[in-house]
C-alpha cells in the first residue's frame, strides 16, 4: 500500500523511454523529448483483477486502477445483484481469492519500485 501524501513522484525509465517511442510514432509534431511528468495514485489488486464481493451486508467494488469506467454497466448490474442477493461472488473477482499470478506487484519490482 501508498499512502498518498507520502508516495515516491518517480519517473520509470523504461516507461518514459516506451512512451516517448509511442509518441514518436503517432504523434507527429509533438516533441516527444519536451513534457511535465505528473504522477497519479491509482487501486489496483496484485492480479489486476477486480473485486467484486459481499462481505456481510457491505457490497464492494474496487481495484479498478482507473479503468473500470469501461466496465460500468456490467459491473454496476452484478454489484446491484450482488446486494439483492440475486447473484453469487464470482470466484475470480472474490475478495478473499488466493493470487495465483501476482502480475502488478511482479512488474513493480522489475521496475525497481518494490522490494521483494
Amino acid at each position: 500500500m501508498v499512502d498518498p501524501e507520502h508516495r515516491p513522484h518517480q519517473l520509470v525509465a523504461d516507461q518514459l523511454c516506451a512512451l516517448q517511442a509511442y509518441a514518436r510514432r503517432w504523434l507527429p509534431g509533438t516533441d516527444p523529448d519536451s513534457f511535465e511528468p505528473v504522477s497519479c495514485t491509482y487501486a489496483t489488486t496484485e492480479d489486476e483483477h477486480f473485486i467484486l464481493d459481499r462481505l456481510g451486508p457491505v457490497t464492494i467494488g474496487a481495484g479498478f486502477s482507473g479503468h473500470g469506467f469501461k466496465f460500468v454497466p456490467a459491473i454496476g448490474e452484478h454489484l446491484a445483484q450482488l446486494a439483492t442477493g440475486e447473484a453469487g461472488v464470482i470466484p475470480r473477482f472474490a475478495a478473499d481469492r488466493a493470487i495465483i499470478n501476482p502480475v502488478f506487484l511482479e512488474r513493480r519490482m522489475r521496475a525497481g519500485l518494490s522490494r521483494g
